[in-house]
């Protein structure tokens, strides 16, 4: 009888080579690039047409989404509406009711980021006097269950504050749930620069649900956010991720985007930059969950396309790698949204929706339709 103990080295086992492609297709790409050092051949899988493929297929093959949570506002109005999508072309929809606290009022209300563990976090911005408001809860909608955050700052008649959420996520460490936002100090007249110390221009303030306070963190990150984080910003495994850019007057269109990834446990960030395009074709960015990986979907108004890139590993420009360009029609306008098995929703330019069947290759429409002027769809 052969020894349970004698070791197997990995020139004893030979494996077809179509299964191991079809086990290294199944993987993130962070754990791919991770596993090329064990053979050469692995380090360029990603640009094997015939292995793109492959994983092109495993990534569209999963059981569609079970449910979807679409919020729509409607135009001209302060109406707001929430609905819960399900089906096999997400044709059944069940109107959602909002949490008490925006019952009377849910105009603007978004939800930033992804849904962690069926808890989404909700916002409401308005501007009261010279401070931004916001009233944010941390809602789920399984349970109906939700927790209003209390306020980070207090009004100051001289002094103009600007709040921006950019992360909602989950701390495995501490079993707690918390927020991550930004907060731009604007002097509205000279006289108080003259008699006051120099302002920090911006900060960075946490919220954490144990505590239920928020608390400011010492981080040295100079780069600006996006003052509306719907489409920019997603949560996965313990970090938080978001679009930035290092000059505050840039669009996500513009080329010098960095995705910022900070970790919920660590509370430490790292940023990477996002592979530039021809100054000439206008490119808008969004942030999606693909696969178990960051995704960047690029929308060019030129070339009426689209391209998806997934993040290898954060902190490092070269590990973005881009999984295909897909056509879209005319009438398309922008994302709202994706799915777990990789199904991207967008708005039309006449309010209707549509998702990207990534099986079939082809735009199909949701059963809704109206006149909305701003959709978000919300895996949960």
């Amino acid at each position: 009888m052969a020894s349970l103990n004698k070791k197997v080295s990995p020139s004893n086992v030979n494996l077809p080579n179509d299964l191991v492609l079809n086990i290294l297709s199944r993987l993130p790409v962070k754990s791919l690039k991770r596993f090329s050092c064990v053979q050469k051949s692995w380090a360029n899988l990603l640009e094997d047409p015939h292995f793109v493929d492959i994983y092109y297929e495993n990534l569209t093959s999963k059981t569609r989404d079970s449910c979807l949570l679409l919020n729509q506002h409607v135009p001209n109005t302060v109406e707001s509406y929430l609905f819960l999508l399900f089906g096999e072309r997400y044709e059944n929809r069940v109107k959602f009711d909002w949490p008490s606290p925006f019952h009377e009022d849910n105009e603007s209300v978004i939800v930033v980021g992804s849904c962690v563990n069926g808890t989404i976090c909700l916002q409401q911005v308005s501007m009261i006097d010279t401070t931004t408001s916001i009233k944010v809860l941390l809602w789920t909608p399984k349970t109906k269950e939700f927790k209003v955050v209390p306020p980070s700052l207090t009004a100051e008649p001289e002094l103009q504050f600007q709040i921006t959420i950019t992360g909602f996520g989950y701390d495995h460490v501490t079993d707690d749930y918390k927020l991550i936002q930004n907060v731009l100090v604007h002097a509205l007249n000279n006289d108080y620069a003259e008699v006051n110390p120099p302002l920090p221009g911006q900060f960075w303030q946490i919220y954490s649900v144990k505590s239920n306070c928020w608390r400011n963190l010492d981080l040295e990150m100079t780069c600006d956010v996006f003052p509306q984080p719907v489409g920019l910003a997603v949560y996965l495994n313990g970090v938080c991720h978001w679009l930035a850019c290092e000059d505050h007057n840039q669009e996500p269109y513009d080329t010098d985007v960095l995705l910022v990834s900070f970790d919920m446990s660590s509370e430490m960030f790292v940023t990477t930059p996002i592979s530039r395009y021809n100054h000439h074709d206008f490119c808008d960015r969004y942030l999606v969950v693909l696969k178990e990986s960051v995704a960047v979907i690029s929308m060019f108004e030129n070339n009426n396309c689209f391209d998806v890139s997934i993040l290898g590993e954060a902190g490092v420009e070269e590990s973005w790698v881009k999984l295909f360009t897909v056509g879209l029609p005319t009438c398309v306008d922008h994302p709202i949204g994706a799915g777990k098995n990789g199904d991207i929703f967008f708005r039309k330019y006449d309010g209707e929706l549509v998702w990207y069947d990534f099986s079939s290759k082809t735009i199909k429409e949701i059963a809704i339709k109206g006149e909305f002027c701003y959709s978000q769809t919300v895996m949960l």
